[in-house]
Protein backbone atom coordinates (compact mmCIF):
# COMPACT_ATOMS: atom_id res chain seq x y z
CA UNK A 1 0.00 0.00 0.00
CA UNK A 2 1.58 3.48 -1.26
CA UNK A 3 1.17 5.32 2.67
CA UNK A 4 1.61 8.74 1.14
CA UNK A 5 1.76 11.80 3.64
CA UNK A 6 -1.72 12.82 4.48
CA UNK A 7 -2.71 15.79 2.26
CA UNK A 8 -5.56 17.21 3.98
CA UNK A 9 -4.98 20.86 3.82
CA UNK A 10 -7.02 21.42 0.23
CA UNK A 11 -10.23 19.26 1.73
CA UNK A 12 -10.23 21.38 4.80
CA UNK A 13 -9.90 24.58 3.33
CA UNK A 14 -12.78 22.88 0.81
CA UNK A 15 -15.09 22.51 3.68
CA UNK A 16 -13.91 25.58 5.79
CA UNK A 17 -15.04 27.47 2.16
CA UNK A 18 -18.17 25.22 2.08
CA UNK A 19 -19.25 25.99 5.69
CA UNK A 20 -19.08 30.17 5.21
CA UNK A 21 -21.03 30.04 2.63
CA UNK A 22 -23.74 27.75 3.57
CA UNK A 23 -23.68 30.41 6.37
CA UNK A 24 -23.91 33.25 4.50
CA UNK A 25 -27.18 31.93 2.92
CA UNK A 26 -28.48 31.37 6.03
CA UNK A 27 -27.46 34.71 7.34
CA UNK A 28 -29.22 36.64 3.81
CA UNK A 29 -32.26 34.19 4.59
CA UNK A 30 -32.29 35.58 8.48
CA UNK A 31 -32.46 32.24 9.68
CA UNK A 32 -31.90 28.83 9.31
CA UNK A 33 -32.37 27.77 5.74
CA UNK A 34 -35.53 25.32 6.80
CA UNK A 35 -38.69 25.18 4.62
CA UNK A 36 -41.81 24.15 6.84
CA UNK A 37 -43.14 20.55 5.44
CA UNK A 38 -46.69 20.15 4.96
CA UNK A 39 -48.97 18.09 7.02
CA UNK A 40 -50.06 14.36 5.45
CA UNK A 41 -53.18 15.47 5.16
CA UNK A 42 -52.20 18.49 2.81
CA UNK A 43 -50.09 16.03 1.06
CA UNK A 44 -53.07 13.40 0.48
CA UNK A 45 -54.98 16.54 -0.87
CA UNK A 46 -52.18 16.80 -3.77
CA UNK A 47 -53.13 13.19 -4.79
CA UNK A 48 -50.13 11.60 -2.91
CA UNK A 49 -50.42 8.18 -2.17
CA UNK A 50 -49.95 6.52 1.21
CA UNK A 51 -46.82 6.50 3.04
CA UNK A 52 -45.91 5.59 6.42
CA UNK A 53 -42.48 7.47 6.45
CA UNK A 54 -41.70 9.52 9.19
CA UNK A 55 -39.46 11.55 6.72
CA UNK A 56 -39.52 11.47 2.43
CA UNK A 57 -38.41 13.37 -0.28
CA UNK A 58 -38.69 13.18 -3.92
CA UNK A 59 -35.94 14.62 -6.15
CA UNK A 60 -34.91 15.16 -9.51
CA UNK A 61 -31.74 13.16 -10.05
CA UNK A 62 -30.60 15.22 -12.90
CA UNK A 63 -29.93 18.60 -11.28
CA UNK A 64 -30.27 17.67 -7.45
CA UNK A 65 -33.65 20.03 -7.22
CA UNK A 66 -36.84 19.30 -5.11
CA UNK A 67 -39.52 17.67 -8.07
CA UNK A 68 -42.08 19.99 -9.10
CA UNK A 69 -45.76 18.46 -9.85
CA UNK A 70 -48.49 19.64 -11.65
CA UNK A 71 -50.81 19.59 -8.25
CA UNK A 72 -48.22 21.73 -6.39
CA UNK A 73 -48.23 24.80 -8.87
CA UNK A 74 -46.98 27.72 -6.50
CA UNK A 75 -43.53 25.85 -5.82
CA UNK A 76 -41.89 23.10 -5.46
CA UNK A 77 -43.19 19.91 -3.77
CA UNK A 78 -40.82 19.75 -0.45
CA UNK A 79 -41.63 16.46 0.87
CA UNK A 80 -42.38 15.42 4.07
CA UNK A 81 -40.37 16.55 7.08
CA UNK A 82 -37.54 16.30 4.65
CA UNK A 83 -35.37 18.64 7.40
CA UNK A 84 -36.01 16.39 10.61
CA UNK A 85 -33.32 15.10 12.29
CA UNK A 86 -33.17 11.21 12.83
CA UNK A 87 -31.30 8.41 12.58
CA UNK A 88 -30.48 6.89 9.03
CA UNK A 89 -28.69 3.20 9.66
CA UNK A 90 -26.79 1.69 7.16
CA UNK A 91 -27.76 4.81 4.85
CA UNK A 92 -24.55 5.94 6.85
CA UNK A 93 -22.42 3.46 4.37
CA UNK A 94 -23.41 5.54 1.52
CA UNK A 95 -20.53 8.02 2.82
CA UNK A 96 -18.70 5.06 3.87
CA UNK A 97 -18.60 3.73 0.19
CA UNK A 98 -18.15 7.00 -1.45
CA UNK A 99 -15.29 8.07 0.84
CA UNK A 100 -13.52 5.12 0.27
CA UNK A 101 -13.08 5.24 -3.41
CA UNK A 102 -12.32 8.93 -3.12
CA UNK A 103 -9.61 8.41 -0.62
CA UNK A 104 -8.12 5.60 -2.53
CA UNK A 105 -8.01 8.37 -5.79
CA UNK A 106 -6.31 11.17 -3.88
CA UNK A 107 -3.61 8.67 -2.04
CA UNK A 108 -3.27 6.52 -5.38
CA UNK A 109 -4.18 3.35 -3.85
CA UNK A 110 -5.48 0.82 -6.28
CA UNK A 111 -8.54 -1.15 -5.17
CA UNK A 112 -7.17 -4.56 -5.67
CA UNK A 113 -5.43 -4.12 -2.84
CA UNK A 114 -5.49 -6.15 0.21
CA UNK A 115 -7.14 -5.19 3.32
CA UNK A 116 -6.74 -6.56 6.71
CA UNK A 117 -9.98 -8.18 8.71
CA UNK A 118 -8.94 -7.85 12.03
CA UNK A 119 -10.94 -9.40 15.37
CA UNK A 120 -12.72 -5.79 16.43
CA UNK A 121 -14.31 -5.60 12.94
CA UNK A 122 -15.82 -9.20 12.83
CA UNK A 123 -17.22 -8.72 16.28
CA UNK A 124 -19.31 -5.38 15.47
CA UNK A 125 -22.70 -7.41 15.38
CA UNK A 126 -25.96 -6.48 13.24
CA UNK A 127 -25.92 -7.20 9.82
CA UNK A 128 -22.82 -8.65 8.36
CA UNK A 129 -20.75 -10.00 5.09
CA UNK A 130 -19.40 -12.87 7.19
CA UNK A 131 -15.88 -12.13 7.45
CA UNK A 132 -13.60 -13.25 9.66
CA UNK A 133 -10.54 -11.99 11.75
CA UNK A 134 -7.10 -12.59 9.65
CA UNK A 135 -8.98 -12.08 6.39
CA UNK A 136 -7.34 -10.48 3.34
CA UNK A 137 -9.44 -9.33 1.02
CA UNK A 138 -9.59 -6.38 -2.17
CA UNK A 139 -10.65 -2.75 -1.44
CA UNK A 140 -13.12 -3.49 -4.51
CA UNK A 141 -14.77 -6.13 -2.87
CA UNK A 142 -14.97 -4.52 0.30
CA UNK A 143 -16.81 -1.96 -1.36
CA UNK A 144 -19.57 -4.49 -2.44
CA UNK A 145 -19.42 -6.55 0.64
CA UNK A 146 -20.37 -2.78 2.41
CA UNK A 147 -23.06 -1.75 -0.15
CA UNK A 148 -24.42 -5.53 -0.89
CA UNK A 149 -25.09 -7.02 2.34
CA UNK A 150 -24.74 -3.97 4.26
CA UNK A 151 -21.74 -5.68 5.80
CA UNK A 152 -21.23 -3.89 8.73
CA UNK A 153 -17.64 -5.78 9.29
CA UNK A 154 -16.73 -4.23 5.97
CA UNK A 155 -17.50 -0.77 7.05
CA UNK A 156 -15.59 -1.10 9.90
CA UNK A 157 -12.25 -2.75 7.56
CA UNK A 158 -12.34 0.21 5.13
CA UNK A 159 -12.57 2.62 8.38
CA UNK A 160 -9.71 1.06 9.92
CA UNK A 161 -7.16 0.55 7.31
CA UNK A 162 -7.80 3.51 5.75
CA UNK A 163 -7.52 5.36 9.07
CA UNK A 164 -3.97 4.43 9.41
CA UNK A 165 -3.12 6.38 5.64
CA UNK A 166 -4.59 9.42 7.45
CA UNK A 167 -2.93 9.20 10.32
CA UNK A 168 -0.72 6.50 12.11
CA UNK A 169 -2.01 5.27 15.57
CA UNK A 170 -1.19 2.71 17.90
CA UNK A 171 -2.91 -0.66 17.37
CA UNK A 172 -3.57 -0.88 21.44
CA UNK A 173 -6.12 1.95 20.80
CA UNK A 174 -9.89 0.99 20.98
CA UNK A 175 -11.24 0.31 17.27
CA UNK A 176 -13.41 3.37 17.84
CA UNK A 177 -10.47 5.49 18.62
CA UNK A 178 -8.50 4.07 15.60
CA UNK A 179 -11.26 5.10 13.21
CA UNK A 180 -11.70 8.61 14.23
CA UNK A 181 -9.49 9.86 11.32
CA UNK A 182 -12.14 8.48 8.63
CA UNK A 183 -15.26 9.60 10.46
CA UNK A 184 -13.68 13.01 10.43
CA UNK A 185 -12.75 13.15 6.41
CA UNK A 186 -16.46 11.71 6.86
CA UNK A 187 -18.13 14.92 8.30
CA UNK A 188 -15.47 16.92 6.42
CA UNK A 189 -17.26 15.63 3.14
CA UNK A 190 -20.83 16.04 4.56
CA UNK A 191 -20.09 19.57 4.42
CA UNK A 192 -18.62 19.55 1.46
CA UNK A 193 -21.83 18.39 -0.04
CA UNK A 194 -23.64 21.44 1.80
CA UNK A 195 -25.27 18.35 3.95
CA UNK A 196 -25.21 21.38 7.39
CA UNK A 197 -27.73 19.09 9.25
CA UNK A 198 -25.97 15.34 9.42
CA UNK A 199 -23.32 14.58 11.63
CA UNK A 200 -21.18 10.76 11.50
CA UNK A 201 -19.49 8.65 14.70
CA UNK A 202 -19.24 5.69 12.68
CA UNK A 203 -18.97 3.83 9.73
CA UNK A 204 -21.76 1.69 9.76
CA UNK A 205 -25.02 3.37 10.60
CA UNK A 206 -25.55 1.51 13.80
CA UNK A 207 -27.43 3.26 16.67
CA UNK A 208 -25.32 5.89 18.50
CA UNK A 209 -27.67 8.61 20.32
CA UNK A 210 -25.02 11.61 18.22
CA UNK A 211 -25.48 10.37 14.60
CA UNK A 212 -28.00 12.01 12.58
CA UNK A 213 -29.18 13.02 9.41
CA UNK A 214 -31.98 14.64 7.87
CA UNK A 215 -34.44 13.19 4.11
CA UNK A 216 -33.07 16.24 2.31
CA UNK A 217 -29.46 15.85 2.98
CA UNK A 218 -29.46 11.93 2.38
CA UNK A 219 -31.44 13.27 -1.13
CA UNK A 220 -27.80 15.30 -1.36
CA UNK A 221 -25.79 12.35 -0.55
CA UNK A 222 -27.32 10.12 -3.63
CA UNK A 223 -27.64 12.48 -5.76
CA UNK A 224 -23.45 13.58 -5.04
CA UNK A 225 -22.58 10.17 -4.81
CA UNK A 226 -24.43 8.61 -8.14
CA UNK A 227 -22.10 11.28 -10.27
CA UNK A 228 -19.06 8.44 -9.77
CA UNK A 229 -19.73 5.49 -11.99
CA UNK A 230 -17.71 3.05 -9.67
CA UNK A 231 -20.54 3.37 -6.81
CA UNK A 232 -23.84 3.38 -9.42
CA UNK A 233 -22.17 -0.01 -10.22
CA UNK A 234 -22.00 -1.29 -7.20
CA UNK A 235 -25.02 -0.02 -5.83
CA UNK A 236 -27.26 -1.31 -9.19
CA UNK A 237 -25.75 -4.67 -8.40
CA UNK A 238 -28.27 -7.93 -7.25
CA UNK A 239 -25.46 -10.83 -6.93
CA UNK A 240 -21.29 -10.44 -6.50
CA UNK A 241 -18.78 -13.06 -5.51
CA UNK A 242 -15.32 -12.24 -4.47
CA UNK A 243 -12.53 -14.38 -3.29
CA UNK A 244 -10.59 -13.43 -0.22
CA UNK A 245 -7.82 -14.86 1.44
CA UNK A 246 -8.38 -17.35 4.15
CA UNK A 247 -5.84 -19.10 6.17
CA UNK A 248 -3.66 -19.52 3.63
CA UNK A 249 -5.57 -20.29 0.87
CA UNK A 250 -8.18 -18.62 -1.71
CA UNK A 251 -12.06 -18.85 -0.79
CA UNK A 252 -14.56 -17.93 -2.67
CA UNK A 253 -18.02 -15.99 -1.36
CA UNK A 254 -21.20 -14.46 -2.49
CA UNK A 255 -23.14 -11.59 -1.25
CA UNK A 256 -26.59 -10.84 -2.43
CA UNK A 257 -28.15 -7.14 -2.97
CA UNK A 258 -30.59 -6.05 0.35
CA UNK A 259 -32.53 -3.82 -2.20
CA UNK A 260 -35.54 -5.90 -3.30
CA UNK A 261 -36.73 -2.78 -5.95
CA UNK A 262 -33.46 -4.07 -8.53
CA UNK A 263 -35.66 -6.98 -9.62
CA UNK A 264 -38.08 -4.13 -10.45
CA UNK A 265 -37.65 -2.19 -14.30
CA UNK A 266 -36.39 1.02 -13.67
CA UNK A 267 -34.54 0.98 -10.14
CA UNK A 268 -31.29 0.75 -9.95
CA UNK A 269 -30.38 0.80 -6.77
CA UNK A 270 -29.15 2.52 -3.84
CA UNK A 271 -29.43 1.74 -0.28
CA UNK A 272 -31.45 -0.27 2.43
CA UNK A 273 -31.22 0.33 5.78
CA UNK A 274 -32.90 -0.87 9.16
CA UNK A 275 -32.18 -0.45 13.21
CA UNK A 276 -34.52 -0.54 15.97
CA UNK A 277 -33.94 3.21 16.47
CA UNK A 278 -34.16 4.53 12.32
CA UNK A 279 -36.52 1.96 11.64
CA UNK A 280 -36.41 0.67 8.25
CA UNK A 281 -34.92 3.26 6.05
CA UNK A 282 -34.89 3.19 1.75
CA UNK A 283 -32.85 5.46 -0.67
CA UNK A 284 -34.11 4.57 -3.88
CA UNK A 285 -32.94 5.86 -7.97
CA UNK A 286 -35.14 5.27 -10.47
CA UNK A 287 -34.80 6.69 -14.32
CA UNK A 288 -37.21 5.94 -17.71
CA UNK A 289 -37.26 7.67 -20.51
CA UNK A 290 -38.58 11.01 -19.08
CA UNK A 291 -37.78 10.55 -15.30
CA UNK A 292 -34.49 10.48 -13.27
CA UNK A 293 -35.39 10.16 -9.44
CA UNK A 294 -34.25 9.70 -6.25
CA UNK A 295 -36.79 8.83 -3.64
CA UNK A 296 -35.94 8.74 0.37
CA UNK A 297 -37.82 7.00 2.90
CA UNK A 298 -36.54 7.07 6.34
CA UNK A 299 -38.77 4.88 9.52
CA UNK A 300 -40.94 3.06 7.38
CA UNK A 301 -43.65 1.38 9.02
CA UNK A 302 -42.03 -2.31 8.18
CA UNK A 303 -39.51 -3.38 6.14
CA UNK A 304 -41.73 -4.76 2.95
CA UNK A 305 -43.82 -1.43 2.69
CA UNK A 306 -40.66 0.70 2.01
CA UNK A 307 -40.88 -1.30 -1.41
CA UNK A 308 -44.33 -0.39 -2.33
CA UNK A 309 -44.42 3.72 -0.71
CA UNK A 310 -41.16 3.59 -3.26
CA UNK A 311 -43.09 2.34 -6.04
CA UNK A 312 -46.22 4.28 -5.56
CA UNK A 313 -44.48 7.65 -5.23
CA UNK A 314 -42.83 7.10 -8.36
CA UNK A 315 -46.03 6.50 -10.09
CA UNK A 316 -47.44 9.32 -8.92
CA UNK A 317 -44.51 11.66 -10.08
CA UNK A 318 -44.62 10.31 -13.29
CA UNK A 319 -48.94 10.05 -14.14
Amino acid sequence: MNLKPPIQRSRIQRVQTATLNIKRTQSANKGPMRQKSLSKGDLTKLGLPYFSAQCMLIINASNGKEIIVKYYIFKPFEGYQQNKRVQIASITKLMTCYLCVSLCKEFEINLNEYFFVTYEAVDIGGTMAFLRAGDQIRIIDLLYALMLPSGNDAALVIAENLSIVLKEFSSQLNIQYRIQPFIQQMNIQAQLFGMSDTKFMNPHGLHNEFCYSTAQDVAKLCFEIYKEPLIREIASTSEYEAVMKRQGQFERIVWYNTNKLLTQQGFYGIKTGVTIKAGPCLTSYYQDEKHKLIIVLLNCLSNDIRWRETMNLVNWVKQ
